[in-house]
């Protein structure tokens, strides 16, 4: 038997999982049959001064023939100082980038089906936000690979960047999150044959509730502090739409686009109520709520305030404070804190922990109360089904408490807008 037909015969009747070596006549050649009985044609070479493995076909598709040419141009291109992997995966690489499915190319894909309705219809707020993190994080370093040749070690790097480099370590929670759910788009799409991301997810950041990691927004304590930065944005030149959407987050707590995004259909003059709908509330897609909130007279007097506004600059639009954009809020108050001592110690989502912090300690039994008004689940998913109660009357009695506390001597909101009172208005002062 000549020694072709040894070698054929050897791989033809190589049981799973085994190696067969063929080291007396290939060199250093060897075959690999998994457990599924994939039988795979390998070598192994040194490559400075490291052990690498090269796969280089499939038996019987390639034959032993073939199999012992392509070690020989392995070994060439080790002794010409080219790593044969490396040159394999920028082939490749190259190969795919030409069919379009880069990274970059996939997300887009990606986000583009999660704003529809097949991906549920994400949130105005939630898309921008996946925008940016991919922008910023993540498309530098691996936006122009094809997805399907990036490995379990460039998702670390871009992880390991956030989390040890840059001590950001909800952020690096936040793009693992986007990066599984990209994967899990790509290899539901044929991309990829698998989710490497969730294959390594145990060893990347995960959010655990109460990690000394996830840093506390900056927030005020005292109510003095609390008067002191609502004073300093109201006194600040700047459009009064902005200091009314400030006031309004200050009063009720709300988190920053569920105030600046309002608009007059959400908001009911006669029940004195302001009704955020589900789908610009925080929270899992099909688990989100209604967020309704008992007005004071204070808050009610923002929109009134608002509306009068608008009116006299002859604003028609349905968005309650309709001249601002995402950041306009951030960047007043970025300039605005320095001055009063209180850079970095308050920002506008920092209005929620402040309220909390100080009714809290004012009246302990209010706890889950206020939990209800700062739209945090207080009991289970199903739970919440099935008790439809708003405690309402209750809530707008904390409400009042904190408004009548921060706003004690302040000016009303109409004075804050700049115009003069007009028409069938709440009185300014409570009436007891």
């Amino acid at each position: 038997m000549s020694k072709g037909s040894d070698v054929n015969l050897r791989a033809r009747n190589a049981k799973a999982p085994s190696r067969v070596s063929f080291n007396d006549y290939c060199g250093g050649l060897f075959l690999n049959t998994s457990k599924a009985g994939t039988k795979s044609w390998r070598v192994g070479y040194f490559f400075n001064r490291q052990f690498r493995m090269a796969v280089l076909g499939y038996y019987p598709e390639m034959t032993p023939s073939e199999a012992r040419t392509a070690r020989l141009d392995i070994r060439a291109k080790v002794s010409a100082g080219v790593d044969p992997v490396l040159a394999q995966r920028v082939q490749k690489a190259a190969t795919m980038a030409k069919q379009g499915n880069t990274v970059k190319l996939v997300a887009a894909d990606w986000l583009a089906w999660g704003k529809s309705k097949g991906g549920g219809g994400w949130s105005d707020n939630y898309t921008p936000q996946v925008e940016r993190r991919l922008a910023k994080h993540v498309f530098p370093k691996i936006g122009d690979l094809p997805v399907a040749m990036v490995t379990e070690q460039d998702i670390k790097g871009v992880i390991d960047r956030l989390e040890k480099e840059l001590d950001q370590h909800a952020q690096a929670v936040h793009v693992r999150q986007h990066l599984q759910c990209l994967f899990d788009y790509a290899r539901d799409h044929k991309f990829v044959p698998e989710n490497i991301v969730r294959t390594i997810g145990r060893w990347l950041p995960q959010r655990k509730r109460g990690d000394v990691r996830e840093k506390k927004q900056p927030r005020v304590g005292t109510i003095e502090e609390a008067r002191q930065v609502l004073q300093a944005m109201e006194a600040a030149t700047a459009s009064p739409f902005l200091k009314l959407a400030h006031r309004l987050i200050a009063l009720t707590a709300v988190r920053k686009m569920e105030a600046v995004d309002a608009t007059w259909s959400e908001f009911d003059e006669a029940m004195k109520t302001w009704t955020i709908p589900g789908e610009r509330m925080k929270g899992r897609r099909g688990h989100k709520e209604d967020h309704v909130i008992p007005l004071t007279f204070q808050a009610l007097q923002v929109f009134q305030a608002a509306r009068a506004l608008a009116d006299v600059q002859g604003i028609k639009s349905e968005r309650v404070f309709p001249v601002m954009n995402r950041t306009s809020l951030n960047d007043m108050m970025e300039r605005v804190l320095p001055r009063i001592g209180l850079d970095g110690k308050h920002t506008l989502h920092g209005w929620r922990g402040t309220f909390s912090t100080i009714q809290n300690t004012e009246d302990p039994g209010a706890e889950m109360l206020i939990e209800v008004m700062l739209a945090h689940r207080t009991k289970s998913y199903v739970a919440s089904r099935y008790d439809d109660s708003k405690h309402l009357a209750a809530r707008l009695e904390i409400a009042r408490k904190w408004a009548d506390k921060l706003l004690d001597g302040m000016p009303s909101a109409f004075q804050v807008a700049g115009i003069k009172q007009q028409g069938n208005v709440v009185p300014f002062r409570q009436v007891a």
